[in-house]
């Protein structure tokens, strides 16, 4: 018996999808605020590179939550868009 037969035979699907969306939301959480704060320079200036840099990981992350955000959906069989 496969994983997704037990998963569907024992009804834990949706526990663990819930679980998986919760375990990678929290690290993306803590990511998207570091990233706020060094933008927002709480800890002190950053150089302009420094900026680019960080500006791309706030949009790679921002993505990252869409996908983290449609997961549920897409495992179900609804399939929205990833991205």
């Amino acid at each position: 018996m496969n994983i997704e037969n037990i998963l569907n035979s024992d009804g834990l699907k949706e526990e663990f999808i819930t679980s998986i969306n919760h375990e990678l939301r929290t690290p993306l959480t803590i990511c998207k605020a570091g990233v706020e704060i060094m933008l927002d320079k709480i800890p002190g200036d950053i150089n302009t590179e420094q900026e680019k840099l960080l500006i791309m990981a706030q949009k790679n992350l921002e993505r990252l939550a869409k996908v983290i955000e449609n997961l549920p959906a897409f495992i179900s069989g609804d399939r929205p868009s990833l991205l």
